[in-house]
């Protein structure tokens, strides 16, 4: 949804990421003739989320793991669907000292090629 830019980094706190909606974000909230989408294309979007996390938790170059839990009509059989709830929960690996540096160095060496949005890249991380 960042990459789209409908959001933007709003805060951290307690070391949780908050987010807010850009003028982008709010218009798509509140657009009420999006298209309705059936049950294949829910599945669809389920299995490429789950394909995604596999990516991520499976990257020995990440300092955190995720879980993502459905909600809404998703979890339900209906003919159609407005969009698929999904949460997403960060959890911080648990690494040896030397393993975090590693990690944390390789990070900074991709967040100082990023270039235009250095603030960003440190949250994202």
């Amino acid at each position: 949804m960042a990459e789209a830019g409908y959001l933007e980094p709003a805060d951290i706190l307690d070391g949780l990421f908050y987010w807010q909606l850009t003028p982008n974000g709010t218009r798509l909230a509140t657009e009420s003739k999006r298209k309705r989408i059936g049950r294949d294309k829910v599945q669809t979007i389920i299995s490429e989320l789950l394909a995604r996390a596999k990516v991520i938790n499976s990257d020995p170059n990440r300092l955190q793991r995720i879980t993502l839990k459905l909600f809404g009509s998703a979890l339900e059989e209906l003919d159609d669907y407005g969009d698929v709830d999904v949460s997403i929960a960060y959890m911080r690996r648990q690494l040896s000292d030397i393993e975090r540096e590693r990690i944390e160095n390789t990070l900074k060496a991709r967040e100082s090629k990023s270039g235009d949005y250095p603030e960003f890249c440190a949250l994202a991380w």
